[in-house]
């Protein structure tokens, strides 16, 4: 199963890891918030829905530059259980390759979040019902279960929006 999964982030690295400068320039200059005053004026990055796949992949890749750092982003939301466990994403589909892939991020209430929010976790925060389209503002942070660290957003909002944007998203 690890092994499965390395594979398939090496694929996605690879895949998506390629873009030349000028596209990783664009995706960054996409990042800064513009206009009014709204959730993005407290972001640091604000990921757009034009450059969605490649800010995600630049946020993963150097992600030792983005750690501590206030995300945006909107997507659908989603809750799971797996293994006794609650597991809260938001996240876009990528067309990609014969096979779509989710890219978004894990978020938690919890500022100190490791992977393993219970019932009881569940219970204690509001959260989005899936599917909802949702824009969340968290601070970037990573744990490690079995060894295997992930990033998700520690949130200090999440709100449900009207207006959805592209499920779907090819850049």
């Amino acid at each position: 199963m690890k092994k499965a999964l390395l594979v398939l982030l090496v694929f996605i690295l690879f895949a998506f890891g390629c873009n030349n400068e000028k596209d990783t320039a664009e995706a960054r200059s996409a990042a800064e918030p513009v206009g009014e005053e709204t959730t993005s004026d407290k972001a640091d990055v604000v990921i757009k829905e034009t450059f969605f796949i490649g800010q995600i992949m630049d946020i993963n890749i150097n992600y030792k530059d983005y750690l501590g750092k206030s995300i945006k982003l909107e997507g659908i939301f989603r809750h799971q259980q797996r293994n006794g466990r609650n597991i809260f994403n938001v996240y876009r589909w990528a067309g990609c390759c014969a096979a779509d892939v989710e890219f978004g991020y894990e978020v938690s209430w919890d500022q100190n979040h490791q992977g393993n929010a219970t019932i009881v976790d569940f219970e204690q925060w509001t959260y989005p019902n899936t599917d909802d389209w949702v824009e969340a503002l968290g601070i970037l942070k990573r744990y490690e279960r079995d060894s295997v660290p992930f990033l998700y957003l520690a949130l200090s909002e999440i709100n449900v929006l009207d207006k959805r944007g592209a499920e779907t998203v090819s850049r």
